[in-house]
């Protein structure tokens, strides 16, 4: 068996992680006697779009290639601050003079490219010293004005132009006029099952790739070796390594489902499907207020759905697996009794001559 569920950071409650990946396959690894490694290893990515509400359930990750040419600050003013949040100014509103460049002021050698832990800790300073720019407090900008006058739109356009896109589908402010809002969020879990370099864990034959174990990032992951992980763990390393574990097992008898690990399974998969439909109909009975609500509630009451019917499909499969289990041991339990109480061959063999009224042709 192979985990490849993603970390484990919606632990997190909102994370830039899938909904799906929330570690309880981990979990349960390590339940069952997996080791886990690392588990305080947890990457906060600088460069999300903040918190908007209450009606949210997950962040969503901008590049952290906007970083190259765009410049983060908040006000200096804490009357300019309040201004833009009950929206009486607008960011483009606050003059050069007024403006913090916060990254630039504290660490001038490297400016905006402080390496992620650094930007993250330093926009959360900022913000919980009150200067956090978006209602919910806890947001700083990412301007590109500077970027647009040196190089031209078209050049920025260029560079991050399906950034740009999906940041006003998300948002409805365009980057090009008005600054980008950003805020750190959990991002990436560098800890996960231990595996050795089999990538095999410490339960025989239980494998682990990508960020499911807690191989080859350290405490602090660096830009796109997620990416190399990957490549490396499900192209170059698992194919062969279980392949060889597999080649000691050619002759290993079925596992078998008539067990009490299998009916532990099945009444966790009923439970599973009962609290999905539970929680299905409450979103259905939840009023959505506006538009982004709706969105929101049409992704959660689908993912449910799916969850649901997938709990259901694994619920059946594990089901049929049992009654197919069963009805193989009834044919084998049957066809070992017919072969007990048959008569010998040879006395079978004279019989049936002896009702053809042929003498035997062999003595």
């Amino acid at each position: 068996m192979v985990i490849a569920s993603g970390g484990y950071g919606n632990v997190f409650f909102l994370s830039t992680n899938a909904m799906n990946s929330n570690g309880s396959a981990a979990f349960q690894c390590y339940r069952k006697g997996a080791y886990f490694a690392n588990p305080c290893f947890t990457q906060i990515h600088p460069t999300c779009i903040p918190v908007h509400g209450d009606q949210q359930s997950k962040l969503t990750l901008m590049s952290e290639s906007l970083r190259n040419d765009g410049r983060i600050w908040v006000p200096k003013k804490m009357e300019d601050v309040k201004a833009i949040r009950n929206g009486a100014k607008k960011a483009s509103d606050i003059e050069e003079k007024d403006r913090d460049y916060y990254l630039e002021r504290r660490y001038p050698a490297f400016g905006n490219l402080v390496p992620r832990d650094v930007a993250s800790r330093a926009a959360k300073e900022r913000c919980d010293a009150g200067f956090g720019v978006n209602e919910t407090g806890p947001a700083v900008f990412l301007d590109f004005k500077t970027a647009i006058e040196r190089l031209g739109v078209d050049v920025i356009r260029a560079r991050y132009g399906n950034l740009f896109q999906m940041y006003e589908k998300i948002t409805d402010v365009d980057p090009y006029k008005e600054p980008m809002m950003i805020y750190p969020a959990v991002h990436y879990t560098m800890g996960g099952i231990w595996v050795d370099y089999n990538l095999q864990t410490t339960i025989p034959g239980l494998y682990a790739i990508g960020e499911a174990n807690f191989s080859d990032h350290g405490a602090n992951r660096l830009g796109a070796s997620a990416l190399m992980q990957g490549l490396a763990d499900g192209y170059f390393v698992l194919p062969y390594t279980i392949g060889d574990y597999l080649s000691k097992k050619i002759q290993a008898p079925k596992v078998a489902t008539d067990t009490a690990a299998f009916d532990e399974e099945t009444a966790r998969l009923e439970i599973q499907c009962a609290e999905a439909a539970a929680k299905a109909q409450e979103i259905v009975s939840r009023n959505a207020r506006t538009a982004h609500d709706q969105a929101v509630f049409k992704r959660e009451y689908e993912a449910l759905v799916a969850s649901a019917d997938a709990a259901k499909a694994k619920l059946e499969a594990v089901r049929q697996e049992r009654s197919d289990r069963i009805a193989r041991k009834e044919k084998l339990r049957r066809f070992l009794a017919l072969i007990e109480n048959a008569e010998p061959l040879a006395a079978f063999d004279a019989k049936m001559w002896q009702t053809a009224g042929i003498e035997a042709p062999f003595g």
